[in-house]
């Protein structure tokens, strides 16, 4: 082979060679150009992602200390961000299997209409926990809904309101509840409407009993005032009237009096609870509106005004998971900067990231305060937190706090 075929060969091949790696490079060097622009891209859309979401959502948490209040009883507060502005939160969780503690309702005292500061009331009660409970009249300093106190229907329900309930064997409930019953004077039955609330019937009859107070309500003379001692009726005027410590009073209009009506003739009441598995329930209060009901975020609008519904304010909530364990929550009162005050809707959400199943807003605003060994945990509207009709307390065998611990989630 002569040297200039050689030659050609090798200019051939290198050639090839060199248009080889030309094309390889190309196509890497492309490639690569390719993939960090689409990861660029990605990350924009990622960066994009992420700062919709904290705009939208209600993260990121800042947790100030979480803290064991006694075995199975949890108290957490925190900072959440609501749309780039902070709330300040307290929750405390009572688990299912804490067995040394009980959960009820109190008044701190026999009569309805006695306002007492959360913290009086459980020192009252010798209660480690306190949440205020129920809305109330701030004229008659009546609460507005249902109660139940050691089984006894203390307030009838009005406007249709939710209610939380708690069973003999502390299990909860949560649901609409109304009262239903009826009177006997002798053989003759009336229709019973209500028990200790201002709101009368057109057809029914009201019961006062001495919870409600020394007399009953003012009204029109259309309506009987019926006094009964000792289950036989005492006298009967179209007026206020005392209330007798051993007895009750029926008011309703006169026109639906049966007649003749005697002094001396038996008189007795009955009262049912609708649902009916509510009849076994030993302390109730009524709030509202609903948070949650089956798991979803459930916002029940009736009888509370949009500007109730979307203004931030300090709040209160109570709820429980599927598994039985129980949720008190207080959100701060507005501080600039520190605690801006949640809406309804965004307490709902709250109340549902952490878990609770079943949830109902409580008397908020001033009103709201949380109590921990003595202790007022949350910031009040009200220095010292304001006087209010009744809690929802919290006993239990140990009174002290035993160890702080790192925060679980709780939902299932």
């Amino acid at each position: 082979m002569s040297e200039e075929t050689l030659l050609f060969r090798k200019v051939i091949i290198y050639t090839a060679l060199s248009l080889l790696i030309y094309y390889v490079c190309s196509k890497t060097y492309t490639n690569l150009t390719d993939y960090l622009t689409i990861k660029r891209l990605d990350q924009k859309i990622e960066d994009i992602r992420i700062s919709h979401s904290l705009k939208e959502e209600t993260s990121i948490d800042s947790y100030k200390y979480s803290r064991i209040i006694s075995d199975g009883i949890l108290h957490r507060k925190y900072i959440k961000w609501l749309n780039n502005k902070p709330i300040v939160i307290n929750i405390v969780s009572i688990s299912s299997m804490a067995k040394n503690a009980t959960v009820s309702t109190s008044y701190g005292d026999y009569f309805i209409n006695r306002p007492k500061t959360v913290k009086t009331i459980t020192g009252k009660e010798k209660a480690i926990i306190g949440i205020n409970a129920s809305y109330f009249n701030e004229t008659n300093k009546i609460p507005v809904g249902a109660s139940i106190v050691n089984g006894e229907i203390i307030t009838g329900p009005m406007y249709n309101r939710v209610s939380f309930g708690i069973t003999n064997d502390q299990k909860f409930k949560i649901d609409k509840i109304h009262v239903f019953g009826n009177i006997k004077i002798n053989n003759k039955k009336l229709q019973l409407f209500n028990i200790n609330q201002p709101a009368l019937s057109k057809v029914g009859f009201t019961v006062y009993n001495s919870h409600w107070g020394d007399t009953t309500p003012k009204t029109s003379t259309e309506y009987s005032h019926i006094v009964v001692k000792d289950n036989k009726i005492d006298f009967v005027k179209n007026s206020s009237v005392s209330i007798p410590k051993n007895g009750f009073v029926l008011v309703g209009l006169h026109k639906n009096l049966p007649k003749p009506l005697l002094k001396g003739e038996s008189t007795t009441y009955k009262t049912i609870i609708s649902p009916l598995n509510w009849n076994n329930v030993n302390y109730a209060v009524s709030g509202g509106p609903y948070l949650i009901k089956d798991g979803r975020i459930f916002i029940d609008k009736q009888k509370f005004s949009k500007e109730f519904l979307w203004t931030k304010d300090s709040r209160t909530a109570i709820g429980y998971t599927k598994n039985g364990t129980l949720i008190l929550l207080t959100v701060d009162a507005i501080r600039k900067g520190i605690s801006e005050g949640a809406t309804i809707y965004e307490l709902a959400k709250i109340m549902w990231e952490i878990g609770a199943y079943e949830s109902i807003n409580l008397d908020g605003g001033k009103s709201t305060q949380m109590i921990i060994n003595s202790r007022l945990v949350n910031y009040p509207r009200v220095k010292h937190g304001n006087k209010v009709i009744n809690a929802i307390i919290i006993r239990t065998s140990l009174t002290q706090p035993v160890s702080f611990d790192n925060v679980h989630s709780m939902r299932n």
